[in-house]
C-alpha cells in the first residue's frame, strides 16, 4: 500500500497545479541541509577568509580539515556537497523533462522552464568550481546506463551553464509580484552569467542595463 499522502509520480505532472508545486519543491530544496550547512560551508567557504570554524575547539574538528588544506576525498562534506548539487539538478531536470508535457498556461510554463534552467545552471556553477570536471546530466534517465555518467571536462560543463542562464535570462522577468518574490529573475541570470566569466577569465563582459 502506498504511503498515505504520497502522489505517485504516475498520477502527478498533469496539471498547471503540479507544476506549481514541482517548482516550490526546487526552491525548497535549496535550503536543505546539504545545500546550506556544513558541507556547503566547508567546500567553499572554510578554504578562503570568509569563514572561521568557531564554536569550541572540539566541536565539528573536520570543518579545520579544510581550512588546512588536508581534507581527503573520503570526507562526509565533500560527498554530501556533491549530493546535494545533484539533488538540485535533478529537482530541475524533473520539470524540464515534464512540464512541457502538461497543458498549462504557455506564458506561466516558459517562466517555469525558465526558472528550472538558472537553477540547473546555479547548481553545476557550484559543481564545477569544486571539482572541475563533473558528470553533466541534462535530461533525466532512461534506462539503467544512465545512472552511471562519467566525468565530462569542464569546458564542457561552462558551456552548458552559460547555456541554461542565456535561456533562462531570454525569458525571465526582471520582477514579480509579492507571491512569487524570491524567484530567479532576469538579473539574477545576467549576474550569474558574469560571475561564470570570470570564473573562466573570459572578461571583462558587458551586460546590457535593466530598464527601471
Amino acid at each position: 500500500m502506498a504511503p498515505a499522502g504520497n502522489q505517485s509520480a504516475t498520477q502527478f505532472w498533469k496539471t498547471q497545479d503540479d507544476a506549481t508545486k514541482a517548482v516550490n519543491a526546487m526552491y525548497a530544496n535549496l535550503r536543505e541541509w546539504k545545500n546550506i550547512a556544513f558541507a556547503p560551508i566547508a567546500v567553499e567557504s572554510m578554504g578562503s577568509d570568509d569563514a572561521e570554524k568557531g564554536s569550541s575547539p572540539t566541536d565539528a574538528t573536520f570543518m579545520n580539515n579544510f581550512h588546512n588544506f588536508t581534507v581527503t576525498a573520503g570526507e562526509g562534506q565533500v560527498s554530501d556537497f556533491w549530493a546535494g548539487q545533484y539533488q538540485t539538478i535533478n529537482f530541475a531536470n524533473q520539470i524540464l523533462g515534464n512540464v512541457p508535457g502538461i497543458t498549462m498556461d504557455q506564458g506561466l510554463k516558459a517562466r517555469y522552464l525558465a526558472e528550472a534552467k538558472f537553477i540547473r545552471a546555479y547548481a553545476y556553477f557550484r559543481l564545477v568550481r569544486a571539482f572541475g570536471d563533473v558528470p553533466l546530466r541534462l535530461s533525466l534517465p532512461k534506462n539503467a546506463s544512465d545512472y552511471n555518467l562519467p566525468r565530462t571536462a569542464k569546458a564542457q560543463v561552462w558551456a552548458a551553464i552559460e547555456s541554461d542562464l542565456n535561456d533562462a535570462a531570454s525569458v525571465l522577468p526582471q520582477s514579480y509580484a509579492s507571491a512569487d518574490i524570491g524567484h530567479a529573475t532576469k538579473g539574477a541570470a545576467l549576474a550569474l552569467h558574469a560571475k561564470a566569466a570570470l570564473y573562466q577569465k573570459n572578461g571583462p563582459m558587458w551586460l546590457p542595463i535593466l530598464p527601471r
